[in-house]
């Protein structure tokens, strides 16, 4: 009988067959009033750029025919001086027992659940698949005290916190790296139990003994979950690494970050994997998380299969007023199977002092690169008679079938040199 569940779980934290060689859409569905949030007048629009950014990442690694929406909000979530809840993200809910299912009597969250049945199906009718919130109290002086959000793409976050980053692991919980035991009343400490079935996830979590969470005792399981010795046993993890992957489980249960985490490790060279329960500012990657992914049923497309998208570092840094078409070049670092497309944003930031359509028209805000490695776009700037230099920032965003660039510069701000006064009565002679 196929069922289905309205999550109240452990998601505050905050797949088999492919269906299709192409990457999932995910669409965003802000739900803020005006003026606040995601709509906030000041901070808006690089807020809204780096969430965009963090699900293109996701969008761009998993294959799927049904379009994902993330409800996404941003508010006042409260906070001291040293500590606050920076946000959270989980799948609205979940199914078990549909058409297709890999696995039977076991619940998959809705973003997979769609993805793997054998007739393609939107579970939610239409509504959002993932909730999200984030706390914008964290940009006030009172919350985390001089640390604030950084909204900018390249992960130089310094003291602050990368925006980016909290979103992908944040996006990771949603789209099914979270487990589904209850709670107890207070919803502070697990239960030992399953709303009727375990999900998906917890069928790949075992003791060091190689009993996995599903199949224990209630008095076995949670006595595992505080015994800081589990492990995540999948054959895509265990193929990559060699071993079973160590589980977050400390003696003291901590809501939201046990047992649905890998297990803080040193950094390696500097670098932390997503899915830990806690982000540094080393540099992240998704080795395990992708392997753990296809471990649950997602179909993984990257990050090897997909190239690298960014504007070519030859392009101008200046233009000249009445000089004509001006040539830009958006180039891949390799070829792709499938198109690859982009969004050109302009005046991303809402800092720029040229306008567009005005100071400089562009040939097209949609980067299309059909086949090949390479697309061009011209930017033209007529005279105005204005005496002073202005500038304006070009953005690339909303990739498909593409990978933003490992260190990216995906940004561009142009310097439009005008025309002076001398040049105007030169030409009068």
């Amino acid at each position: 009988m196929k069922r289905s569940l309205i999550f109240s779980l452990l998601t505050s934290a905050a797949l088999l067959a492919p269906l299709s060689s192409e990457a999932v859409t995910i669409t965003i569905q802000y739900n803020d009033g005006p003026s606040e949030g995601f709509n906030d007048a000041t901070l808006g629009p690089a807020r809204k750029a780096a969430f965009e950014y963090a699900a293109a990442v996701w969008a761009n690694r998993l294959s799927g025919t049904i379009n994902i929406v993330i409800a996404a909000e941003m508010n006042p979530l409260g906070g001291g001086p040293t500590s606050a809840l920076l946000g959270f993200a989980g799948p609205d809910s979940a199914h078990a027992n549909f058409t297709g299912v890999p696995i039977s009597n076991v619940w998959y969250p809705t973003p997979l659940a769609n993805q793997l049945g054998s007739t393609p199906t939107d579970r939610n009718g239409g509504t959002e698949e993932i909730a999200a919130q984030f706390n914008s109290d964290v940009d006030n002086p009172v919350v985390l005290g001089s640390t604030d959000w950084y909204y900018g793409l390249d992960e130089n976050a310094g003291t602050d916190i990368s925006f980016v980053r909290t979103c992908l692991h944040e996006f990771g919980h949603g789209l099914g790296f979270v487990g589904f035991l209850t709670t107890d009343g207070n919803g502070d400490n697990p239960d030992g139990t399953y709303n009727t079935l375990p999900g998906v996830f917890d069928l790949f979590i075992e003791n060091n003994g190689g009993t996995d969470l599903s199949g224990m005792a209630t008095a076995t399981r949670l006595a595992a979950l505080t015994s800081d010795d589990l492990y995540w046993n999948g054959a895509s993890v265990t193929g990559s690494i060699g071993s079973r992957a160590r589980m977050y489980a400390p003696a003291v249960w901590e809501p939201g970050s046990s047992y649905s985490h890998f297990r803080e490790a040193t950094p390696v060279l500097g670098v932390e994997e997503l899915m830990e329960p806690i982000l540094n500012g080393d540099s992240i990657v998704m080795t395990h998380t992708d392997n753990a992914f296809a471990d649950i049923g997602w179909s993984i497309l990257g990050p090897t299969a997909l190239p690298q998208m960014d504007f070519d570092s030859g392009n101008p840094v200046a233009i000249a007023e009445g000089s004509g078409a001006q040539t830009f070049t958006v180039t891949l670092t390799s070829t792709n199977s499938q198109p690859v497309t982009a969004t050109l944003q302009l005046n991303p930031n809402g800092t720029d002092t040229a306008t567009p359509g005005v100071d400089y028209t562009v040939s097209s805000t949609t980067v299309s690169i059909p086949s090949g490695t390479s697309t061009t776009f011209t930017v033209t700037a007529p005279i105005d008679g204005n005496e002073s230099d202005e500038t304006f920032t070009m953005r690339l965003t909303r990739m498909v079938g593409a990978e933003f660039a490992t260190a990216p510069t995906v940004q561009r701000t142009i310097t439009i040199n005008n025309m002076s006064s001398v040049n105007d009565w030169q030409v009068l002679e």
